[in-house]
């Protein structure tokens, strides 16, 4: 049975680093040894509009899933309260 663990915010921010250096996903995988599927959903995700990887993005997403478990809510994006 396989054990998945989350990526941490250095895996992310080096993600970036190298993706921004034209590095492949292959190469970014093999590097922080992950497979090259979690480096490609990471980057799918986490990317805006102007297909700019962010770990910022990634955290906040994260923190949204946190807090939205906890209180069992769900935030939708752009929404003020």
């Amino acid at each position: 049975m396989r054990t998945y663990k989350q990526l941490t915010q250095y895996h992310r921010y080096h993600i970036r680093i190298y993706w921004k250096s034209g590095y492949s996903l292959s190469t970014i995988a093999t590097l922080l040894c992950v497979d090259k599927s979690t480096i490609s959903r990471e980057i799918r995700r986490n990317t805006d509009g102007l297909y700019l990887f962010s770990p910022f993005n990634s955290l906040n997403n994260a923190l949204n899933s946190i807090v939205s478990l906890c209180l069992g809510t769900r935030f939708t994006k752009g929404v003020a309260f």
